[in-house]
């Protein structure tokens, strides 16, 4: 999941006025995963009604926040935009077990090569 939380970030850096709608809709489905993942893994946690209201709070929370970073007008034509938008596409795409395990897809193996040049 730490991963996953990188590629985030590394998507909301490289976001774009142009094409913020492509990345910003990768973003918020890889969040949604994120959030589906969290929740699935606290099924069986006993918490208070409380401690439920706060933790899912914190998780719409973490994804409200994806959504105003992508107005960088000077990104708009970012050569990791395209690569940037296919790892967070290809990682909604996996399992909960999968995102957990740190496994990488093959579009995130090819973004983290590209990314390594700048």
């Amino acid at each position: 999941m730490r991963k996953t939380i990188a590629i985030l970030a590394l998507a909301v850096a490289c976001g774009a006025n142009g094409r913020a709608d492509e990345l910003s809709d990768a973003a918020m489905a890889m969040c949604e995963k994120a959030r589906q993942c969290a929740r699935q893994s606290m099924a069986g946690v006993e918490l208070s009604a409380d401690m439920r209201a706060l933790v899912d709070q914190q998780l719409m929370q973490m994804c409200d926040s994806m959504k105003e970073p992508f107005t960088d007008a000077a990104a708009r034509s970012h050569p990791l935009h395209g690569p940037a938008v296919a790892c967070l596409r290809s990682m909604a795409k996996q399992s909960c077990e999968a995102l957990d395990g740190g496994e990488e897809t093959a579009a995130c193996k090819r973004y983290e090569a590209l990314q390594a040049d700048y």
